[in-house]
């Protein structure tokens, strides 16, 4: 198996020298305006679709997620990803879990196309970006104990129709320094029906003299990982460090020349009748894939 290169070693500042200053400024303000121009003009396509739908579903009802995975592309490009692969991409229907890092992870159905992730249900009434997150048929879950019978559920009748779910076990990002264990509430399915899960290891890389990922692709902690209360857990604080605000994180990250997403396959699918069993298994096998993110 290819696997990803490593990283050279960096500045740990993550400084950039004022020349490249210079040039990051524009950047970032041209990548801003190319993602609200793309995000408008696909947004008022995806509604015209979605209006049509209604009226003809047997004619446009199809179209609706291959706008949003245009979008997804274009968002891609708009805040400079690229996506290298590595090891075998599983072909559909497939059952595939990754180690979870950042927002960005959800780029990975850019290569398999016709994966649904299982995403949080706050994503579904973003302002703007909700419809096509709905477009592109995702399965919608809140961390309420009460969702896990329906979720499960769900994610049976889609294996059952042929469709292909991706999920990230760790159920919440992580600075990518290791991978936090996999819960195995959302592998009921799999495991009961013996069902092959693949999985890949997910590491974003900056160019050499820009900041590392950790401090220029990274968000955390995650925003809507809270107590009972409403607080960050001391957890995720203690991983993270105090809560970063999205808007310089994200004025940062467009900034960057480009920055790059490695996903690497394993080698073969695991099967577990036990869903506890197949998580062990499961993290172990990402874990062996999986390099630190600086």
């Amino acid at each position: 198996m290819n696997h990803p290169p490593n990283a050279p070693v960096r500045d740990p500042s993550g400084a950039v020298s004022f020349g490249r200053l210079v040039i990051s400024v524009p950047r970032a303000a041209y990548r801003l305006v190319y993602l609200l121009a793309v995000t408008v003009f696909y947004y008022d396509l995806q509604l015209s679709v979605d209006l049509a739908a209604r009226i003809t579903p047997s004619r446009f009802e199809h179209k609706r997620r291959g706008i949003a995975l245009a979008w997804l592309r274009h968002v891609r490009k708009g805040i400079g990803q690229s996506i290298s692969v590595y090891g075998p991409i599983p072909r559909d229907p497939l059952f595939l879990v990754s180690n979870h890092v950042t927002w960005q992870d959800v780029m990975v159905q850019t290569v398999l196309l016709e994966v649904r992730p299982v995403v949080m249900d706050s994503m579904r009434d973003m302002p703007m970006v909700g419809r096509f997150f709905r477009a592109l048929d995702c399965i919608f879950v809140s961390r309420k104990s009460d969702e896990v019978s329906r979720v499960n559920a769900e994610i049976e009748r889609r294996l059952e129709r042929g469709e292909s779910i991706m999920i990230a076990p760790e159920g919440v990002i992580s600075p990518g320094r290791s991978v936090q264990r996999f819960r195995a509430a959302l592998l009921e399915a799999p495991a009961r029906k013996q069902f092959p899960v693949h999985y890949c290891a997910l590491h974003y890389h900056t160019p050499h003299g820009w900041p590392p990922p950790s401090r220029s692709v990274l968000f955390g902690p995650d925003p809507y990982y809270r107590t009972p209360d409403g607080a960050i857990p001391q957890s995720q604080l203690d991983m993270w460090g105090p809560p970063r605000m999205f808007l310089p994180a994200f004025l940062r990250l467009l900034s960057l020349p480009y920055h790059r997403l490695n996903v690497t396959f394993g080698e073969s699918p695991i099967i577990g009748e036990d869903r506890i069993e197949l998580a062990n298994a499961l993290h172990a096998a990402v874990c062996r894939e999986f390099h630190p993110i600086e």
